[in-house]
């Protein structure tokens, strides 16, 4: 299987998805936010490391526009790091 590359720097598209990963873990640490075991955040932790409010985060989310998958815990919802980078 022949790897993907960024048709912008070439490099491999791994990387690029691997440093978006990094850049949500910083605006975590910068916006003192601890993920929870097997990187997940809260919903409210999500949408502020998206730049949204909680209510528009939770809105999309019920209308069906959220991009971003997200998992219910008891009833609340949590948001993979890995699924966060893909929004950026």
């Amino acid at each position: 299987m022949a790897e993907m590359n960024c048709p912008h720097c070439g490099q491999p598209m791994d990387h690029i998805f691997d440093e978006r990963v990094r850049r949500v873990r910083r605006a975590c640490r910068d916006l003192h936010i601890d993920p929870l075991p097997g990187g997940y955040l809260w919903e409210g932790d999500a949408a502020r490391v998206m730049g949204l409010s909680p209510d528009t985060l939770r809105k999309q989310a019920a209308e069906g526009r959220c991009r971003v998958a997200f998992e219910l815990r008891g009833n609340r919802r949590c948001y993979a790091l890995s699924d966060i980078a893909e929004f950026f």
